[in-house]
């Protein structure tokens, strides 16, 4: 009887410090997309005024018409 109670509990301990991980893993990934979608967001920007800037220069060397 002592024996299934203390394997019970060590079940139990088990399951509990999984759920701890799985918290810590969501947070952690929340985390990296927020960072990526900035990073991303930031890149689309730059590639736009980039490609604005050499329309510009075209523009004023007399490239485009």
């Amino acid at each position: 009887m002592n024996q299934i109670n203390k394997r019970r509990n060590k079940d139990e301990r088990k399951h509990e410090y999984k759920e701890e991980k799985t918290d810590e893993k969501k947070t952690n990934k929340n985390k990296l997309t927020k960072s990526l979608k900035r990073k991303r967001n930031v890149f689309k920007m730059n590639i736009k005024t980039h490609l604005f800037d050499v329309f510009q220069r075209k523009k004023k060397k007399g490239i485009i018409q």
